[in-house]
């Protein structure tokens, strides 16, 4: 009954983290209708040759699940111009594109430059975009990247990536597409914080077509959880945040203010998420059947669950996505890594 969009289904140079076949294989499994993929892959997902090949890997897996991708924008005015004809010829498999205002995985293809940005959306204003744009908002200038300590996870979220870092880029992002008189639809995705939230909740109440997703990990967990045994687990951008935040953003998606809800599914092998390296992004495509069941547990409706995890997606992106009202099943050994241990039981997942 779940579509899915935010999923980082890695492949080809990363294909010992995830790879398209086993991504679309999970979501079967766990009752996921459809997947839509992040581009910063390797070769990112920034031009029409390695779009198209792609999906084509997706079309040779076959299968009930839906498979479409958000292709990347970079600050090159030419790559974006292509972009909007790729989008306009492979819709719906293309399903929008992603801007990273803030460096990730893979930063190369980030555009952390205000003026970057304005140009960017002044072309995709100039040439009739009404699609999506998906913005990962992080504010450079407000991250401390310096200050994270592997052997204490925890500064990620106290010191290197603040509040401050998504509250920023979101106030830049609301404006630069203000004055640039963008048309199409914006989108700020993985949402932390109750103060980005009300950002666009004003913006929507003046009338602007912009929406805002939440992961569950920012619904069921804060930022101590990084303090305990193995906390590098529990690292992702934009990190968990302090007591209580999980509770209001719980309350502000009952409210209507979120829109939506995504995984940000990011999966590494585990050397990549052990000291020293301590990469960003955790696994939690299997884990929906969890998620469905926290949702129940917190008396959101099975009308709203569907609402918040299926029709707001097929609304939003106007594809056509049948809601297939599978039940699936929680593997919680798909992965190297698994963060989701300490809630198993708790939501009667223990003993598996």
């Amino acid at each position: 009954m779940v579509i899915d969009c935010h999923v980082h289904c890695r492949d080809e140079e990363w294909a010992e983290k995830e790879t398209i076949e086993h991504a679309l294989s999970v979501a079967q499994r766990a009752g996921v209708d459809g997947v839509f993929a992040m581009p910063n892959t390797k070769p990112h997902l920034t031009s029409e040759s390695i779009v198209r090949n792609y999906l084509s890997r997706a079309d040779k897996v076959g299968g009930k699940v839906f498979f479409g991708v958000y292709m990347g924008l970079t600050k090159d005015v030419e790559q974006v111009r292509g972009a909007v004809r790729v989008y306009r010829e492979l819709s719906p498999g293309v399903v929008g594109f992603k801007i990273y205002a803030g460096r990730s995985t893979n930063p190369e293809i980030s555009i952390t430059d205000n003026e970057d940005l304005e140009r960017v959306f002044d072309v995709l204003t100039r040439e009739g975009y009404d699609g999506v744009v998906a913005v990962h908002a992080e504010k450079e200038s407000e991250m401390h990247g310096w200050l994270f300590d592997c052997n204490n996870p925890l500064t990620h979220a106290t010191l290197a990536r603040p509040p401050s870092a998504e509250i920023e880029s979101i106030s830049d992002i609301l404006r630069i597409t203000e004055e640039t008189d963008y048309k199409g639809k914006l989108d700020i995705k993985h949402i932390s914080t109750p103060e980005g939230v009300e950002l666009v909740a004003v913006a929507r109440e003046k009338g602007r077509d912009v929406w805002c997703w939440v992961c569950p990990h920012h619904l069921m967990c804060d930022y101590r959880i990084m303090g305990g045994e193995n906390g590098w687990i529990w690292k992702m951008n934009p990190p968990l945040r302090a007591p209580g935040n999980p509770e209001r953003m719980i309350e502000l998606l009952r409210e209507g203010k979120i829109q939506g809800v995504e995984t940000d599914h990011a999966p590494h092998t585990r050397g990549d998420k052990e000291p020293p390296t301590c990469a960003s992004g955790i696994t939690a495509l299997n884990a929906w059947p969890m998620f469905l069941e926290f949702f129940r547990r917190r008396r959101f409706s099975e009308k709203e669950i569907e609402r918040i995890t299926h029709e707001v997606v097929v609304e939003r992106h106007g594809v056509d996505i049948d809601n297939s009202g599978r039940k699936g099943n929680y593997f919680p050994n798909e992965y190297k890594t698994n963060p989701w241990r300490p809630l198993e039981e708790q939501l009667g997942f223990g003993e598996r």
